[in-house]
C-alpha cells in the first residue's frame, strides 16, 4: 500500500490527538489521555516514516490545503481547518482509533482529487459500478450512512466520533459516491450483520478479482481485504491510488480475459457484472487519459512550431534589415502600366504605383521608348527643326527661292546656301531616327518614303514640311507613353 506526505497530512485534522500506537494497531483505549508525540525510528514502511512526520505537523496541518474547486471532501477539510484556527471556542479534538483510519482518509483523498477530473463518460462507468455494488449490498443486507463530501460536514462527523466513543474511525469499504457529493460509510461497522453482509460480498466477487479467500472460520473480513475489494471494484489500485495510464490496456486485456474465463466456468452474474463494470472504468480512463496525452502533445507541437517559424520570421526581419541597410541597386528597367483615364504609360517602378496592369517592357519595346523620348525632349531633333522652321520662315528664306535652295540642300547640290544646312542634317537625322521608333512596323519604310518625297525638289513647300513633322510628333508622342507629370508640349507647331 502507497501514499504520499501531501495525502496523508491533508487527511489529518487540527489538533488531531495522534492516539494510534504503531505497535497496537488497534488504537488506544477509549478515553486515554492524549501522549506526547511518538518519536518513530526509521523503519522500511513509507507510512511510518509518514506518520512519524505527520505527527509534527501540529496544529496548522491542513490549512494550507488549497481552497481551489468544488467544496469537496478535500478542499472542505482545509476550510475547516481555517475556521477552526479562526474560532478557537468551538474547536475540538479528533482521536483516530488507528492508523488505518489515517490510510483509509488519505486514499479518499486520492480518489476524490481523480474524480474531480472525470469526464462524462467516465462518471457515467462509476455510476455503473456503483449502482451494482448497491444493489448487491442492499441484498446481502448491508448498509450505509451518507455523509456530504464537504469538509466541515466530515470534521462534523469525526469530531462527533471522537465527543461519543473517545476516538473516530473510517470504517473499512467506506467510499465515495461515483457523483462525488457523497461519502457512504458501512453503518454499525462492528455490528455481526453488517460484518456478515460484508463477508458475503467478499467471498462472492473476491476470487473474481484476484484478492486472496479469507481463513477457514473467519467470521469477518480484516479491514485491509476489505477496502481492497472497495477500491478494486471502484475501479482504483488496491492501495486506493488511480491507475497509472501505462498499466491500463494490460489491466483491460487481463479483465476482459478473467471474464470470459468465468463465464465458460460457471461464473455468477454478480461476479461477470462486476468485472464488465472493471473494464468500462478502465476503458472510460484510457480514453480519457489518451485524449489528455494527446491534447499535451499537440499543444507541444503547437508550440514547437510557432517557436519554429517565429525564428524564422526573426531570421527573415534580420536578413531584410541587413539588405535594407546594403546600397541597392538602382532599377533602370522600364515598366508599362494603364493609368486611370486608361491611357498606357511608361515608367519606373516608382512611377507605376496606383497603375494598373504594370507589366514589365521587353528591351525591344524599351528601345523604341527611348528613342520616341529622345526625339520630342527639349533638346530633341522636334524642338530642333521646330526652332530652325520659325527662323526661316521669318527670315524669308523658304518660300520660291528658298524652297529650291532647301531642295538642293536635300539633294546634296553643289553651292547650296549654308543657312540651310543645320535644317537638312537634322531632317536627315530624324529620318534615321524615325526609323528607330518604327522598326518592326510596317509602316515605317512608307514613311521613309514620305520623307525622301519631302527632300524632292519638286514637292518641297511649307506647308507639307510643317504638317509632315506634327503628325510624325504625334505618334511619336504617343509611342513614348510619358505619365501625365512627365507630358510634354513637342517642338513641331
Amino acid at each position: 500500500m502507497s501514499s504520499t506526505p501531501s495525502n496523508l497530512a491533508n487527511a489529518v485534522a487540527p489538533n488531531v490527538v495522534m492516539g494510534a500506537d504503531v505497535n497496537n494497531p488497534n488504537g488506544p483505549d477509549v478515553g486515554q489521555a492524549p501522549t506526547q508525540t511518538p518519536t518513530l525510528a526509521p523503519q522500511p514502511s513509507r507510512l511510518l516514516t509518514i506518520l512519524g512526520a505527520i505527527a509534527k505537523v501540529g496544529e496548522t496541518a491542513m490549512s494550507g490545503i488549497p481552497d481551489r474547486g468544488r467544496p469537496s471532501f478535500v478542499t472542505g477539510l482545509g476550510e475547516g481547518a481555517r475556521a477552526e484556527q479562526s474560532a478557537q471556542a468551538t474547536q475540538q479534538a479528533i482521536r483516530f482509533k488507528s492508523f488505518d483510519d489515517q490510510v483509509r482518509l488519505s486514499q479518499l483523498h486520492a480518489q476524490d482529487l481523480k474524480m474531480q477530473n472525470d469526464n462524462q463518460a467516465q462518471q457515467d462507468a462509476h455510476t455503473a459500478a456503483e449502482l451494482h455494488m448497491r444493489s448487491m449490498a442492499n441484498d446481502l443486507g448491508l448498509q450505509y450512512d451518507t455523509i456530504a463530501n464537504h469538509g466541515p460536514a466530515v470534521m462534523d462527523h469525526l469530531t462527533a466520533q471522537t465527543a461519543a466513543n473517545g476516538a473516530a474511525s473510517v470504517p473499512a469499504g467506506t467510499h465515495i459516491s461515483a457523483d462525488g457529493d457523497n461519502i457512504y460509510m458501512p453503518s454499525n461497522p462492528d455490528s455481526s450483520q453488517t460484518q456478515d453482509a460484508q463477508k458475503q460480498l467478499y467471498i462472492k466477487l473476491a476470487p473474481s478479482l484476484g484478492l486472496p479467500s479469507l481463513p477457514n472460520g473467519a467470521s469477518f473480513v480484516p479491514p485491509k481485504l476489505m477496502n481492497m475489494l472497495t477500491n478494486k471494484t471502484n475501479g482504483f489500485a488496491l492501495d486506493g491510488s488511480p491507475i497509472q495510464h501505462g498499466d491500463l490496456p494490460s489491466l483491460i486485456a487481463t479483465t476482459q480475459a478473467q471474464r470470459d474465463n468465468l463465464a465458460k466456468n460457471g461464473g455468477s452474474p454478480d461476479q461477470l457484472k462486476t468485472l464488465d463494470n472493471l473494464t468500462g472504468i478502465y476503458k472510460a480512463n484510457l480514453n480519457a487519459l489518451d485524449a489528455h496525452d494527446a491534447s499535451v502533445a499537440d499543444a507541444a507541437s503547437k508550440r514547437k512550431q510557432a517557436e519554429a517559424k517565429a525564428g524564422i520570421d526573426e531570421k527573415g526581419a534580420q536578413t531584410r534589415e541587413t539588405n535594407d541597410a546594403k546600397p541597392q541597386k538602382a532599377d533602370t528597367n522600364l515598366y508599362i502600366g494603364t493609368d486611370p483615364s486608361g491611357n498606357q504609360v511608361a515608367g519606373t517602378t516608382d512611377q507605376m504605383k496606383g497603375l494598373s496592369g504594370v507589366i514589365k517592357a521587353d528591351s525591344d519595346t524599351g528601345k523604341k521608348i527611348v528613342a520616341a523620348r529622345e526625339l520630342i525632349s527639349p533638346d530633341g531633333l522636334f524642338n530642333s527643326i521646330s526652332q530652325q522652321v520659325k527662323t526661316l520662315s521669318a527670315s524669308g528664306k523658304l518660300g520660291g527661292v528658298g524652297q529650291a535652295r532647301l531642295n538642293d540642300v536635300m539633294l546634296h547640290k553643289v553651292g547650296s546656301d549654308p543657312d540651310f544646312v543645320p535644317l537638312a542634317d537634322n531632317l536627315a537625322l530624324l529620318s534615321t531616327k524615325l526609323m528607330q521608333v518604327h522598326v518592326g512596323n510596317k509602316g515605317s519604310n512608307e514613311m521613309m518614303d514620305h520623307f525622301k518625297a519631302l527632300a524632292d525638289a519638286g514637292k518641297m513647300d511649307l506647308p507639307t514640311l510643317v504638317g509632315g513633322l506634327k503628325t510624325e510628333y504625334q505618334y511619336v508622342h504617343g509611342m513614348a507613353r510619358l505619365p501625365k507629370t512627365q507630358q510634354q508640349n513637342g517642338g513641331a507647331q
